[in-house]
């Protein structure tokens, strides 16, 4: 879809904002610039859960930021030829990715970062959920006797050519800001941070795609762009005007829900204890304790032993060979967490303590997604001491505590800052 308006009115403008919200909460700035042209932006279609649903809203600043606001609503769909019928239907996939391919080149060429990540989040939106219907195995189907053999998904058609063209796409946003680090903070304006995220936030909307090669290039870019949010706050922003207050919780909106559905791809389906050994031996003998038999897991092993020690081997048999399956995924995701999960928890601390900015003292911020939580409070030494004396901080990182004592002459004035985020 393009966006465009008049002439006439061009050099009047100081600054121009145009927003599209496609689901609840998710606001992306797709313009802020002080050139007067706005044609042709490439904007992401409508969520399919929310009927396509799409709020176009253009703010028109003077050189005193005071503004106009129009909105308008409209329901945009993707294109029919892009949207497969079934996870069989490759040609509209191809079609998709052959177009994306098609007109990538140039643009990455063109040098502009924000408008490459814009149109890849245009394409990305228009990727729809197909996973193959089928029935794979879990433990309690192996445990309650109702397979004889281990069922692993499989990929359905259409989702293969999904992930591999994800990994196309994070290869390209890896290049396009693979100078981006938080000592580059300049090159990007509050607003463009968020459509960057924005096209970050479209790319993983569907984990089922995200494997993890692609979730390496997205945690990498994920990262380094957050970081350039913060430094660019840090050095440039503060103190916050009120009309950057909006922009930045939009942001850290996006950062929310991109880290919320990264989680759900490292986070492994089953727990595993990787201190336990895992083998034929130990899962026998946990299939021994569940059924209560006291027949030695030896005579078992060597096949000596009735016939319900018989059908216990072979269900350790399916259970062993899931469980290895498991775990082989498992050591990946766990690999991938040790790589980041410092990186991940600092620019959480860092993106919470920002938003300290936006609030005053006795105020609470919260952002909250199915697998991550995050809460930044502002409050008074003694509201804060009551509270983890009475042990309502379980299960929650405690920092930022900076007294600030030396802003007031009366020392009863104690002022303490609180950031807490739960996993």
């Amino acid at each position: 879809m393009a966006v465009t308006k008049g002439d006439t009115k061009d050099q009047l403008l100081s600054a121009v904002t145009i927003s599209t919200t496609q689901t609840p909460g998710n606001r992306e700035v797709i313009r802020y610039r002080r050139e007067p042209s706005i044609s042709n932006l490439p904007i992401q279609v409508g969520d399919i859960q929310f009927d396509n649903n799409v709020t176009v809203q253009i703010k028109i600043y003077d050189i005193y930021y005071d503004y106009e606001v129009v909105e308008k609503h409209f329901t945009i769909e993707a294109p029919q030829i892009y949207v497969p019928v079934n996870g069989e239907d490759v040609t509209k996939a191809l079609l998709l990715i052959t177009t994306f391919n098609d007109k990538i080149g140039p643009m990455t060429a063109g040098g502009d970062n924000v408008r490459t990540f814009r149109y890849i989040a245009s394409i990305a939106s228009m990727i729809h959920k197909y996973p193959n219907k089928m029935n794979t195995t879990t433990p309690e189907d192996i445990i309650g006797g109702s397979v004889d053999h281990v069922t692993l998904y499989e990929e359905s058609d259409v989702e293969i050519l999904y992930e591999n063209f994800l990994i196309n796409i994070t290869n390209i946003m890896v290049e396009d800001v693979k100078n981006v680090s938080d000592l580059s903070y300049k090159i990007y304006s509050l607003s463009e941070i968020s459509s960057i995220l924005s096209g970050i936030d479209a790319v993983v909307r569907h984990t089922i795609y995200i494997k993890f090669n692609s979730l390496r290039n997205i945690l990498r870019v994920f990262l380094d762009i957050s970081q350039c949010f913060v430094s660019r706050v840090k050095h440039t922003e503060l103190p916050l005007r009120n009309h950057d207050v909006s922009t930045l919780n939009e942001i850290v909106n996006h950062f929310v829900r991109i880290l919320n559905n990264l989680i759900e791809v490292l986070i492994p389906k089953q727990w595993i204890d990787f201190d336990e050994e895992l083998s034929f031996l130990s899962v026998l003998s946990e299939l021994v304790h569940i059924f209560g038999t006291h027949i030695d897991t030896n005579l078992i092993v060597q096949e000596r032993t009735d016939g319900i020690s018989h059908r216990l081997r072979e269900k350790a048999e399916l259970l062993f060979e899931l469980r290895t399956y498991e775990r082989e995924i498992a050591t990946i995701q766990r690999e991938i967490m040790s790589e980041y999960f410092q990186r991940i928890q600092d620019t959480i601390m860092d993106v919470q303590l920002l938003t300290l900015e936006t609030i005053v003292t006795g105020e609470k911020l919260e952002f909250q997604k199915p697998l991550i939580k995050l809460i930044t409070d502002k409050t008074t030494y003694g509201d804060f001491r009551e509270t983890y004396i009475n042990n309502n901080m379980k299960n929650s990182y405690i920092l930022g505590l900076s007294n600030l004592n030396n802003t007031f002459s009366n020392p009863n004035t104690l002022l303490n800052v609180m950031v807490r985020a739960w996993f």
